[in-house]
């Protein structure tokens, strides 16, 4: 009897999975495996890079598990979209409801009947097919559908999300971060679906409350311009945490994690409102916890990661306060153990990414103070890793998000230092990419207020 195949990080899979389908001509046949939140990670980074190509994804995600067969294969097999004229992938979605009965067996009727059509789904599917279904699940589909199996170009197993995304502006990011951003307006309309959910469970029993939900609903609120709810969701997660935490002493190291988790989030929601003191409170206490977790379960990456995280964010608040001192020990602390999982794991975009934002902190402490070689050396290092983000995973929003932000901020330094040359190559660079964002993420206010500034900044120094 064979092993299941090891899942692997979408960090390794997106590389290979990209080439496949940038080389893909006709029709293309892929099966994913994986956990919802892997796949939705997977997905996303499939969206981003084709509306950077000016290319829709068409998703087939059927509601009933009764409706599902004869929706998906009248989906798939239907040549006329004109979808299909210009090779837009169709991803088609079965991952849901893993262990439920009725969804199980429409997901083995669709993969029959595909595989029974299997030359009408060669000859009318001109693209890439993606066929999304929950871990496990790979021997299943080989039994179903060997004609298929046998035709596909790719198949993994998908574990976890590896790389992870700065859900901040870049407009934002690209300021020094001593300036705090105010509190944001509040939009009117209906509540996120999380914060709904979570208003929902917030009162049952702390070991039953997916704390998860918390997480979810206070980034919500705050993308939803709400930092008071943001706020009020973030303290009640501390809350339940420290429910948890003392309801649940067998299970000590994953509920100090929780509470750690949800700390940082009041801390961010604190910071938001400009609460600054209680922002390093609720830090300070994350961190304590953070080192006596990696302290108990050794050094993985997520233990480092975990540390540093908070490190940066404890020097954040002192950067804001003028402590620039204080601060600088922060982001170096947080860069030496950023350092650590390269040299445990290789050079993963995820671990390049943490040295990449942690060096950018120390050169913006270094740039405060007038040093500005020190700053250029930092700057000069995270756009290299940015620039070998971007060989792994491709083109993608928060890729070129992460490189333009390295690019202004080198930029600006070599200006200062009279280096305008440079300065201009730099920002140019910068400039063209910020054009390609704008063009395809029109809706996000941020591109146009940028590429006014980095062209303000080229017209002030002579070639």
């Amino acid at each position: 009897m064979s092993l299941p195949p090891a899942l692997k990080l979408v960090d390794e899979i997106w590389p290979e999975l990209r080439r496949h389908l940038e080389w893909s001509q006709g029709f293309s046949l892929f099966f994913l495996f994986g956990r919802p939140r892997a796949l939705a990670a997977i997905r996303e980074r499939l969206v981003d890079a084709l509306r950077l190509r000016s290319l829709p994804l068409q998703e087939i995600a059927p509601d009933s598990a009764g409706a599902a067969p004869e929706e998906v294969v009248g989906s798939v097999l239907d040549a006329s979209r004109p979808l299909n004229e210009i090779g837009a992938p169709v991803w088609v979605a079965l991952d849901r409801h893993a262990d439920d009965p009725a969804w199980n067996e429409a997901r083995g009727r669709i993969l029959a009947s595909l595989n029974e059509r299997r030359y009408l789904v060669e000859r009318n599917v001109q693209r890439p097919l993606l066929m999304v279904l929950p871990v496990g699940y790979r021997p299943t589909a080989l039994e179903i559908a060997p004609d298929l199996w046998a035709v596909r170009t790719f198949s993994a197993d998908v574990g976890d999300v590896g790389y992870v995304a700065d859900a901040t502006g870049l407009a934002d990011r690209i300021g020094r971060p001593d300036a705090v951003p105010g509190p944001r307006v509040v939009r009117d309309g209906d509540l996120p679906a999380s914060v709904v959910e979570w208003d929902r469970i917030k009162t049952i029993e702390p070991e039953r409350i997916a704390l998860s939900v918390g997480w979810q609903a206070a980034d919500d609120a705050e993308e939803a311009r709400n930092p008071v709810l943001a706020h009020r969701i973030a303290r009640e997660a501390v809350e339940v945490a420290r429910a948890r935490q003392r309801h649940s002493p067998l299970r000590a190291m994953d509920s100090a994690r929780e509470l750690s988790v949800s700390l940082g989030r009041l801390g961010e929601a604190a910071y938001a409102l400009r609460r600054l003191d209680d922002a390093e409170g609720a830090y300070r206490e994350s961190l304590d916890l953070a080192r006596r977790l990696l302290e108990l379960g050794g050094e993985t990456p997520g233990a480092l990661r975990d540390v540093g995280v908070s490190l940066n964010e404890v020097g954040d608040v002192a950067h804001a306060q003028g402590r620039l001192e204080e601060a600088e020990r922060a982001y170096r602390e947080s860069l030496d153990v950023a350092r650590r999982p390269l040299e445990l794991g290789g050079e993963t975009p995820g671990a390049l990414r943490d040295v990449s934002v942690a060096l950018e902190r120390v050169g913006d402490v270094a740039h405060a103070q007038g040093r500005l070689d020190d700053a250029e050396r930092a700057y000069r290092e995270s756009l290299q890793m940015s620039r070998d983000i971007r060989e792994q995973l491709g083109d993608s929003r928060q890729v070129l998000d992460d490189l333009v932000k390295a690019l202004v901020r080198l930029g600006q330094t070599l200006a200062l230092s009279a280096r305008h040359s440079e300065a201009r190559e730099q920002l140019i660079e910068a400039r063209g990419l910020l054009g390609r964002l704008n063009l395809a993420y029109p809706e996000r206010g941020e591109y146009p207020e940028l590429l006014n500034v980095v062209k303000a900044l080229i017209d002030q120094m002579v070639a």
